[in-house]
């Protein structure tokens, strides 16, 4: 399908949306605080730091580990069977262990800005997950798995190596937000059947053209694909 052909100019479900780069300098000038605030910590005191807050994550269901330069997620996290909210964005962290199958309480896990080059297949048994933030990392493929996620609403992977998406990515029929720039997409799975998906960022890819059944998405508001080859 042409580029022209789901233009601004001819598709009324579809409108640039520039706030969404506002968000991202404002979320880049959030990193740099919170590099700053990394380097003060030793791995030992950063460890330590962890468990503090694994602990009164007992009580809260929250648990925050950003910016704490973390190479591992304390294996302690994994027993918080009640946790709601994770983040650990902005860490070095290179893995995922499979024990995040734990957490079916899951609702928002934050893993932004760290190096992950894969998911573990587990991540599909977070059923309760409506948001999973993992841009900024050097993932080159998401696990078909992740598609069992039926709640997900929200699925950021802006700026990794991602060559495609997960075939059966149409099985997340409750996603409204899908923010894929900065890839090295060539092509999308069928998407047709997502009917609650009302915004769409793919610009900076290597698309070439789009699934017809694009034009069957009801319920989208904003799709940006400037910087493709359409």
């Amino acid at each position: 399908m042409a580029f022209d052909a789901l233009s601004t100019a001819t598709h009324p479900c579809v409108r640039l949306n520039s706030r969404r780069r506002m968000r991202q300098r404002s979320s880049v000038r959030t990193n740099r605080r919170i590099h700053i605030s990394r380097a003060m910590l030793t791995p030992e005191k950063a460890h330590e730091e962890a468990l503090k807050r694994i602990e009164k994550a007992k009580e809260t269901h929250r648990l925050d580990l950003t910016g704490l330069g973390l190479r591992a997620i304390p294996n302690e996290t994994y027993d918080l069977v009640n946790l709601v909210e994770f983040q650990a964005s902005n860490n070095t962290l290179y893995e995922l262990s499979e024990d995040i199958r734990n957490l079916t309480k899951l609702e928002r896990l934050g893993l932004a800005g760290n190096r992950l080059r894969k998911l573990p297949s587990s991540i599909g048994a977070l059923t309760s997950l409506r948001g999973l933030w993992l841009h900024g990392n050097c993932l080159k493929v998401l696990p078909d798995e992740l598609c069992a996620c039926a709640s997900l609403r929200n699925l950021a992977v802006a700026g990794n190596r991602l060559r495609e998406l997960p075939s059966e990515m149409s099985a997340l029929t409750n996603l409204e937000e899908l923010s894929a720039p900065g890839n090295q997409l060539r092509r999308l799975p069928d998407l047709g059947a997502m009917p609650l998906l009302r915004e769409i960022d793919l610009h900076g890819n290597l698309i070439e053209d789009l699934p017809e059944d694009v034009r069957g998405l009801r319920a989208l508001e904003t799709l940006s694909l400037q910087g493709n080859r359409l």
